[in-house]
């Protein structure tokens, strides 16, 4: 397991607990613990999706500052990339014109090209 680089918290601000915890609720059952284990799970995989995208820089994995914080940038695009897969799993629910529409494609882009900015070198972390 990799260092989780997002909080529960660090997702809700994103996209707020409503959304977040629907998301989270597979069985839309309302139980807590299970909602609590896709989040987890969810930031699990965002902060390892990160580090193995950023294992070809010079950074150490897992990314931290030196003072042994996680980058506030790396925590925005796992808290980003955890909602994303949180709405991704529920599936594609929202339809235009007919066709099934992907609402948070924008936020998975915008990580995506973050991180091809940092490892390009374009986009520099505050992390050793």
């Amino acid at each position: 397991m990799s260092n989780d680089y997002c909080t529960t918290a660090n997702i809700n601000q994103i996209f707020g607990p409503d959304n977040v915890s629907e998301w989270a609720d597979l069985n839309n059952n309302d139980v807590a613990n299970e909602i609590a284990a896709q989040i987890a799970w969810a930031i699990d995989v965002a902060s390892d999706e990160i580090d193995d995208y950023l294992r070809s820089t010079h950074h150490q994995i897992p990314l931290i500052t030196a003072a042994g914080a996680t980058p506030a940038s790396i925590t925005d695009l796992a808290a980003t990339l955890a909602g994303v897969r949180l709405y991704e799993n529920r599936g594609v629910e929202e339809m235009h014109d007919g066709q099934p529409v992907h609402k948070l494609l924008w936020a998975r882009q915008r990580v995506e090209k973050a991180l091809a900015d940092i490892v390009a070198g374009s986009r520099r972390l505050d992390a050793i």
